[in-house]
């Protein structure tokens, strides 16, 4: 009876079970038959490079999306049910026009970036960076590359509107979707009509900085902070007048603005804009030491100036006793060739008086020969005749004989005078040949001066630019690059080094209002206050760590402050750098070393991770 029950309860499961089938696969048939895709739906699903002629992961060649669902095992959580989260939608805004150079702050947290001028924020919008495992790199970059129309060379050719380059290794901020999440191979993309925006004010080099919490730049003042020294503003180019012995006068120590008309003249700036143009000369050894500087300047532009001169005027001397020698060789070889022409002619000469010398000896002796038999039978008219006759041969051979030795006086005489002009031309040749071995190094010598003038108005030049100091904590060194080209490289004294200092930038954003110096603020990525490696590893950790067995920093008092107060630094490297200070320059301490993307026509990049 059991075992009729289960029979009955299998067969009745079975039949139910087979009209679930065939009505499953009526309704997939029915399905099929609706979702069959047309020629449009069928466009829509083709990945958009394969038109290209591109062949990327996931896609077939000008046929459907073919992607793999992977198999997420679901464990279920006992509790209780899910909690439903709202995403919030962020919007890109447009403040108002940025004033001078902007800074980008990028969060990877908060998935945004905010631009910052010196008065304050300027625009903000939502961004899509790297998806785990290409991971957008943390860190203080600078804009390396820009772009309106640009395709990736590593990824099938993508569009990448606007694209500004952060690394040279593949990471850039470009107009992209956004789905709300990390989802980049690396990049920051940004709304399309952000991009554009952004694209229009931003400049080469400017500073962008990707960190995972927002940071916000904040208004910073630490008397370790460089400042212009007195009369040090570089806005301007060098133009000054300098004497001959390279000195200027040094301005003496005042409480008011006003500054001596000898200091104004020196650099460049006239009496009546003096005070609005140059700081406060407060400190006389301030003073001097700016002097000092300025000095050392003036007294090389006077060295090259001289040195230019002498060569220029050493090397026209020998230039026109080179173009002497050279017209004196000429007028010898001339006179050389004309004194062959003659011995040429005279021997032509010669030649011709032996033919007739000996054309009327021969012609005399004939006659003798036929005189002497003839001369029984004749008359003696006739004979009177032929002795006449043989006389005029006779004197006639003679005086052919005569010129005949005349011609070869002559040939004599203009050879003897062609081994004087030999030897003349041979002098000549060796005087030119002298003449040209000097001017060799007095043109190399102008050469150098003219490079040399050419190097020092270029490093002029490089002056009106802003400097940038990175100081790192792991090589325990300064580094200072104007221009983009490194002008300082110094060991600095770090107190406490297994102390963390913290990442900072501190940028001058303007002259100060109500006094000398400069206006700063800061941007900290890291505080310092938790020096603990993240046990997560990036791509770009193997690459760039910063010094290992960190303590965090235990004070409330601000990070930067503190690490600005255990930073010494050799009193001549901060008055070469003061000398060039001016708003726009910047400041990085950090425990990272620099970046390998450092490198020509770049700024200080340092990586966080």
């Amino acid at each position: 009876m059991a075992y009729h029950y289960r029979t009955t309860l299998k067969t009745s499961s079975l039949a139910i079970g087979t009209l679930a089938s065939l009505a499953t696969l009526l309704a997939v048939a029915v399905l099929g038959i609706v979702a069959v895709p047309t020629g449009a739906s069928a466009q829509y699903y083709t990945s958009p490079y394969n038109n290209r002629g591109y062949r990327s992961p996931g896609y077939a060649p000008n046929g459907y999306y073919l992607k793999k669902k992977r198999r997420v095992r679901r464990v279920r959580r006992s509790r209780g049910p899910k909690k439903s989260r709202k995403r919030r939608r962020t919007y890109a805004k447009t403040l108002r026009e940025p004033v001078g150079k902007v800074l980008l702050l990028i969060s990877l947290k908060k998935q945004q970036i905010k631009v910052y001028d010196k008065q304050g924020l300027v625009a903000q919008a939502p961004i899509s960076s790297g998806r785990r495992g290409l991971d957008t790199p943390k860190g203080i970059f600078t804009i390396l590359q820009k772009n309106k129309r640009h395709f990736s060379n590593l990824y099938a050719g993508a569009p990448m509107p606007n694209m500004q380059r952060i690394t040279w290794s593949g990471v850039a901020m470009h107009g992209g979707p956004l789905p709300g999440y990390p989802a980049s191979h690396g990049c920051v993309r940004l709304p399309y009509s952000f991009a554009k925006t952004l694209f229009g004010i931003t400049e080469m080099h400017g500073r962008v900085i990707v960190a995972d919490d927002p940071v916000l730049p904040e208004k910073f003042q630490h008397a370790r902070l460089f400042q212009p020294l007195p009369g040090g503003d570089s806005n301007m180019p060098s133009h000054a007048g300098h004497q001959r012995d390279g000195t200027v006068a040094v301005a003496e120590a005042k409480p008011s603005n006003r500054i001596d008309s000898d200091l104004g003249a020196v650099i460049g700036v006239r009496p009546a804009n003096a005070a609005t143009t140059v700081a406060r000369v407060e400190d006389s050894n301030r003073s001097e030491r700016a002097n000092r500087f300025r000095r050392k300047r003036l007294a090389k532009q006077a060295q090259i100036a001289d040195e230019l001169a002498a060569s220029k005027e050493a090397f026209e001397l020998y230039h026109i006793d080179a173009k002497r020698t050279v017209v004196e060789l000429k007028e010898a070889q001339a006179a050389l060739a004309k004194g062959k022409a003659t011995v040429a002619a005279r021997k032509k000469d010669a030649k011709k008086a032996d033919a007739d010398a000996a054309a009327a000896h021969r012609k005399l002796k004939d006659f003798d020969r036929k005189y002497r038999n003839v001369s029984r039978r004749q008359t003696a008219d006739k004979l009177a005749k032929l002795a006449e006759l043989e006389r005029a041969l006779d004197d006639r051979a003679l005086r052919l004989s005569d010129e005949a030795e005349a011609a070869h006086k002559a040939v004599f005489a203009a050879q003897r005078r062609i081994s004087g002009l030999q030897s003349s031309v041979t002098l000549v040749k060796q005087t030119v040949k002298t003449a040209k071995a000097k001017l060799v190094p007095a043109k190399k010598r102008l050469v150098a001066a003219k490079a040399a003038e050419e190097k020092f108005k270029e490093s002029e030049k490089q002056r009106a630019k802003p400097i940038s100091i990175f100081i790192s904590g792991k090589t325990g060194r300064l580094y200072a690059r104007q221009g983009w080209y490194e002008i300082i490289d110094v060991p600095v004294s770090i107190k406490d080094p297994n102390v963390a200092l913290g990442t900072h930038l501190f940028t001058a954003i303007d002259a100060a209002q109500n006094g000398p110096g400069l206006e700063w603020n800061v941007v900290s990525l890291e505080s310092g206050r938790t020096a603990q490696k993240s046990r997560r590893q990036t791509r770009y950790s193997k690459y760039y760590g910063k010094k290992s067995n960190l303590r965090p920093i235990q004070s409330r008092v601000h990070p930067a402050t503190l690490a600005l107060d255990r930073i010494d630094i050799p009193q001549d490297t901060r008055d070469q750098i003061e000398d060039l200070m001016k708003p726009g320059s910047s400041l990085i301490v950090s425990d990272y070393p620099k970046s390998n993307e450092t490198g020509k026509h770049t700024d200080f990049i340092v990586l966080t991770r």
